[in-house]
């Protein structure tokens, strides 16, 4: 039985908008990779595009056409780039603005100043194939040069989606196609987007861990005693200094001392009764109590 072009076109859309949900839900993680909003802003576009797409019916073939090979070409270029910023390279903006712009002034040109189905179509899925089997060339050479972060995992999806879309001209000669075309392109899509998030993930948290391996190393060389807590007043990370001042009571958060003066007066006292390093070295004074340091704050005033 031959697959309704409506089913094909529904399911595809519907696959295209959970894509982009959960891209914009892991772009909104703190510090989250850039190239999440791009693949978001991508799949978006493919949402928009079948959903017009399936307009055809109500506003006629060309603007249907013209709406759906733009904005899956558009889509393909922002695939690519997001794949780019993810592994350190920036596009130029004026070549991902003219690239865009020139796809839409293409479409347009064969839509509604000549209509031209081959000519429409054919180039613009070929761009978006070429698009799409860069994208696969860069997450490539990318796992060669760092393996460990699974970005393989997305290239042999992006190669296939890439080749059917160098096949599509061959829908032209057999409509029966159309349907499989678009199911096919999108498990592609669904399986590329996996690879993408793993890697994306993989590479966010490496980078989240080296940070803080840099932010501990550099607390713990700093003289003084440095501490980081957390909402609840939990020490997370405490240099050696601060834990050799503070000693059983290091995990209790600054916070809970009533005021700067007892804070400094505990960590006084612990200085005092602790062990010093050399006998001739002479213990730390005490630090002023709050009355004794009002009082002198009163007599340098007056």
């Amino acid at each position: 039985m031959p697959l309704s072009l409506t089913i094909a076109l529904i399911g595809s859309g519907l696959s295209c908008a959970v894509l982009c949900y959960v891209m914009v839900r892991l772009r909104r993680l703190p510090d989250a990779p850039e190239a999440f909003g791009w693949w978001s802003l991508a799949f978006a576009l493919g949402t928009v595009r079948f959903g017009w797409r399936s307009l055809q019916p109500w506003i006629g073939l060309p603007p249907a056409l013209f709406g759906a090979e733009a904005l899956q070409a558009s889509a393909a270029i922002l695939l690519l780039v997001g794949v780019g910023r993810l592994i350190g390279f920036r596009p130029w903006r004026l070549l991902l603005i003219g690239g865009i712009a020139l796809v839409v002034g293409w479409a347009a040109t064969f839509v509604f100043v000549r209509f031209d189905l081959v000519a429409l179509s054919v180039p613009l899925h070929l761009l978006a194939g070429a698009a799409l089997s860069a994208t696969a060339i860069a997450l490539f050479r990318e796992h060669r040069r760092q393996p460990g972060f699974n970005l393989n995992l997305a290239v042999p999806p992006f190669f296939l989606w890439g080749l059917i879309e160098f096949l599509y001209p061959l829908t032209l000669a057999y409509p029966w196609l159309v349907p499989w075309y678009l199911l096919s392109t999108q498990a592609f899509a669904v399986i590329a987007a996996i690879g993408l998030v793993v890697g994306a993930l993989r590479r966010f948290q490496e980078r989240t861990r080296r940070a803080e391996d840099r932010l501990a190393a550099s607390l713990e060389i700093a003289p003084a005693q440095l501490a980081l807590f957390d909402a609840s007043g939990s020490l997370v990370q405490g240099n050696t200094a601060y834990r050799t001042a503070f000693g059983p009571e290091a995990d209790r958060a600054p916070e809970s001392e009533p005021n700067f003066t007892s804070l400094m007066q505990r960590l006084s006292e612990r200085r005092r009764t602790s062990p010093t390093e050399t006998d001739d070295r002479a213990a730390a004074p005490a630090a002023p109590s709050e009355a004794e340091f009002e009082a002198g704050l009163s007599q340098i005033t007056t």
